[in-house]
């Protein structure tokens, strides 16, 4: 599984968004210090594999403080995170 540890905004070229699928997450600790979140989601009514696992998503505390900037695109940002 791979750790998302950096995140940061580009422009993409879309061609539009895909029909809704299923999306399930754990959050899990390895040691006392370390917790995660991990994000699965499954492949949509479309999909030639439906109910597969299609992506997997490992954030940490530290990757998990990074999204403020994801946020503030939907406008719920605020002033006082941290």
């Amino acid at each position: 599984m791979a750790l998302a540890t950096q995140t940061h905004s580009i422009q993409l070229q879309t061609s539009g968004v895909h029909g809704p699928m299923r999306c399930i997450f754990t959050v899990f600790q390895i040691e006392a210090s370390n917790t995660f979140l991990q994000v699965d989601s499954y492949g949509s009514a479309e999909w030639i594999l439906q109910g597969k696992k299609s992506l997997s998503l490992l954030i940490n505390r530290e990757s998990a403080l990074q999204p403020r900037d994801v946020l503030a695109a939907f406008n719920l940002a605020t002033k006082e995170m941290h």
